[in-house]
């Protein structure tokens, strides 16, 4: 496979006021891919009629386009409240019906596809209180954060885009429905299979955060996940019988203590 390369374009800005009070950081940027590596499978039948999985790579040209915006306020002596906001628009820009992207024996149109791990959203909001607990410096914190739908691999990401079948695909030899001619049984699933668990949905976390610290040592209490949302961030879709595997996410409850030396 050929080696990639990337041009980033990047204009930016940083900002501080009101005696230092208000800061806020705002960029936009533009990634230009040149031959992507994007990895895939490739199903074979031996001369002994068995199936086996050949990894590739293929390359790609890709497009990126977005900002990120942060802001944090000192709005009492005391309390700090801050946030950000981020959007990307990543998307293949090869790999179209004339030259179709191979995995697991079928061909697909990425052109205009959203890059896998890619969400178009990303928000996230804290909120901060300082004080002192006889002469020690505490603190409790508020945080939230918010991740749009995204795709976690490539199997995931065509998974929800139909099997070409057109004179470039016939001319490959490639299966015109999942798990076709070439399997030796023959068996098929249904295609495309939109949603969950193909996907890892959008979802939202809120956790919490309290700490006590001396002059050489710090406690520091935590709750994350404090509604127990039922979410997860990625997933693995391999074939075989392990189907799919997701990374789920408990609330969790903990005590830090560190003890600094001098």
């Amino acid at each position: 496979f050929k080696k990639e390369s990337l041009w980033n374009y990047e204009l930016g800005f940083k900002w501080r006021g009101f005696n230092d009070r208000v800061s806020v950081n705002a960029s936009g940027f533009y990634m230009d891919w040149k031959d992507m590596q994007v990895p895939s499978v490739e199903i074979l039948i031996d001369a002994t009629g068995n199936i086996v999985n050949n990894f590739r790579i293929d390359n790609s040209k890709a497009k990126s386009v977005g900002f990120e915006l942060e802001a944090q306020a000192l709005a009492t002596d005391n309390i700090l409240i801050g946030g950000g906001v981020g959007y990307l628009d990543a998307e293949f820009s090869a790999f179209g019906a004339d030259d179709p992207f191979p995995i697991n024996n079928m061909g697909f149109d990425l052109d205009g596809v959203t890059i896998p791990r890619s969400p178009k959203w990303t928000i996230n909001l804290f909120g901060q209180y300082d004080f002192t607990v006889k002469g020690l410096d505490s603190f409790v914190r508020a945080e939230w954060t918010y991740r749009s739908k995204i795709t976690s691999d490539m199997e995931a990401a065509v998974s929800e885009l139909p099997i070409l079948n057109n004179a470039v695909t016939a001319a490959r030899g490639f299966d015109t429905a999942f798990g076709g001619t070439g399997f030796s049984n023959g068996f098929a699933f249904p295609w495309p299979r939109v949603g969950s668990p193909s996907s890892v949905p959008s979802y939202d976390v809120t956790n919490l955060r309290a700490g006590i610290s001396g002059e050489r040592w710090s406690v520091t209490a935590y709750v994350e996940n404090v509604f127990d949302k039922n979410y997860y961030t990625g997933t693995q879709e391999n074939f075989g019988l392990g189907g799919f595997r997701i990374r789920p996410h408990f609330r969790t409850a903990g005590i830090n203590f560190r003890l600094y030396s001098q």
